[in-house]
């Protein structure tokens, strides 16, 4: 298992009463980035969370991108793509901000 990298990339937006997460996924041929844009989170700590396929009807924490101070913007977590074809199946990412969660993406790795 390797990270391959968290990058935190600033946007401008308006804040929201609400904070909710859009998570996409870009899939490069190193890397499978996870890109989580947040509104005004107002500075609370933003956690994308990415689980591993299901298996005895459980999941295993893969990976975890922690962003400290999480503003509105947009956030990117990598994971090793070679590792990860390794565990094929359907993967969830969960963003968490300040422990609640705010979006979840799932994806398929074949």
């Amino acid at each position: 298992m390797l990270l391959i990298g968290c990058l935190w990339v600033a946007t401008s937006g308006a804040g929201s009463a609400e904070v909710v997460a859009d998570i996409t996924l870009d899939r490069q041929p190193a890397a499978i980035w996870l890109d989580t844009a947040v509104g005004d989170a107002g500075g609370g700590e933003l956690r994308v969370k990415v689980l591993t396929p299901q298996k005895d009807d459980s999941r295993s924490v893969w990976q975890v991108c922690s962003f400290p101070s999480a503003d509105g913007g947009s956030y990117r977590c990598g994971l090793d793509r070679e590792a990860v074809e390794r565990e094929p199946g359907q993967w969830v990412a969960r963003a968490l901000l300040d422990g609640e969660r705010i979006g979840r993406r799932e994806f398929w790795i074949r």
